[in-house]
């Protein structure tokens, strides 16, 4: 079993969203419009 099926299972179904930093990884639970730690203005959005 991959990685993302052993997340997928433990989500039931539910979508799992993840924002992070372009330029230091600094992860998100919630949209943001910069990254709090750099300034950056792109973050990543990831949904699976």
């Amino acid at each position: 079993m991959t990685l993302l099926e052993s997340l997928t299972e433990l989500t039931d179904d539910s979508d799992v969203v993840l924002y992070e930093c372009r330029i230091c990884g600094v992860k998100f639970s919630e949209d943001v419009d910069e990254c709090r730690e750099c300034g950056f203005e792109e973050v990543a959005y990831y949904e699976w």
